[in-house]
């Protein structure tokens, strides 16, 4: 007899067997339900008031990474929330170099890039001090591998009370066909510009200049604010055109 026509025999003496059930879904306990909600109106409702403590960092496992940062920078302490930021934008993400911060790590490469990307023009111009505004009590240290726009650096030092290393190279990177001599490095009225706010920063303790096409008469121009500063202690001018005559002025500057 085949299987079959027992089954189908089976099924007229016996009835047909229940279908297999399958295993209950068990409900979310009430809490994660609770998080999940909180996080998914976070935009429109940004508190964590009334979450207990214990269960805020995982709220912030779960909050959305696309808040507006003048949400999310006075609001959010919590480096679980900072880390998924960072990693959602940038590679080879080091906190150890950003004071063991994921917070200051984001606003720190955020800026760096905004800067490097900074085309001069007055609407990106109030654009970047917005942002450095907001982020001005994350930010201390500052790398711009690429300062195209030869803008007026004051406003970096406005917009960031608590900046104590710069690290900054004017001109271009990746010009391609585009390149021109002229693009590259600091000029005179650079020099001068930042040589004005090295002799009123209160915080700067690190500045350097790597690769700037620097000259002895550039370095005269950046001596004349360093000659005022009561704070740098670390300055760095390598792979520049600089003879003996720039260092005369800067051992004279700091001695």
């Amino acid at each position: 007899m085949s299987k079959t026509a027992y089954a189908q025999i089976h099924t007229a003496r016996f009835g047909k067997a229940e279908e297999d059930v399958a295993p209950l879904t068990f409900v979310k306990p009430l809490t994660d339900l609770c998080l999940q909600s909180a996080a998914l109106n976070f935009k429109s409702r940004p508190t964590f008031a009334g979450i207990p403590e214990k269960f805020k960092e995982n709220l912030c496992k779960l909050i959305p990474t696309d808040l507006p940062l003048q949400v999310s920078a006075p609001l959010i302490e919590s480096d679980v929330y900072w880390k998924r930021c960072a990693s959602d934008l940038f590679q080879n993400c080091l906190p150890q170099e950003h004071g063991h911060s994921w917070k200051q790590l984001f606003f720190e490469r955020t800026a760096e890039e905004a800067i490097e990307n900074f085309d001069g023009s007055q609407e990106a111009m109030d654009a970047l001090i917005e942002l450095l505004l907001t982020s001005r009590d994350f930010i201390y240290k500052l790398q711009i591998r690429q300062f195209s726009s030869h803008a007026d650096v004051s406003f970096l030092f406005d917009a960031l009370p608590n900046l104590y290393s710069l690290n900054i190279t004017y001109g271009s990177k990746n010009v391609g066909m585009k390149y021109e001599r002229s693009i590259f490095g600091m000029k005179l009225t650079d020099a001068e510009l930042l040589a004005q706010q090295l002799a009123k920063t209160e915080t700067l303790t690190t500045l350097i200049l790597n690769e700037n096409m620097l000259d002895d008469e550039k370095v005269r121009r950046l001596v004349v604010g360093l000659r005022d500063n009561i704070t740098i202690t670390h300055l760095d001018l390598s792979h520049n055109k600089i003879s003996d005559r720039s260092f005369e002025f800067l051992v004279i500057t700091f001695t």
